[in-house]
């Protein structure tokens, strides 16, 4: 199966099934090398009944790029870089609180996020 994820200028970018382990599918992009990362790793752990509850869908979404960096030397080098959104849901979920929720979390506005990511400013 592949799945289609938008680079920063809207362009399609297909990521094909490359290995399952457990409950883990990895999915390489078309950057991906021998030398270079280009992943999108999805992961969902089954909720733990207990007496009390249903427990809750554990997931996450993860894309891990290599990036080229600078060094203090004045070289460079390779490193990932990783965004991962992490999910818990309660068993019984609607999906309406399901879509509610989803585009709470998904409407951060930009310069928000990326003061956030780039400074780690958690204060607006």
């Amino acid at each position: 199966m592949t799945i289609t994820l938008k680079d920063r200028l809207d362009a399609d970018k297909a990521y094909s099934q490359f290995r399952i382990v457990g409950d883990r599918t990895e999915y390489i992009g078309p950057d991906h090398s021998d030398v270079t990362k280009d992943h999108l790793i999805l992961s969902s752990v089954s909720p733990k009944r207990t007496a009390t509850t249903y427990g809750n869908r554990r997931s996450t979404f993860k894309v891990v790029r290599s990036i080229s960096v600078a060094t203090p030397d004045g070289g460079t080098e390779q490193k990932d870089a990783r965004i991962e959104i992490a999910v818990s849901l309660p068993v019984g979920l609607s999906t309406d609180d399901l879509d509610e929720l989803q585009s709470r979390a998904l409407s951060l506005p930009d310069a928000i996020f990326d003061s956030f990511l780039q400074t780690g400013q958690t204060q607006f």
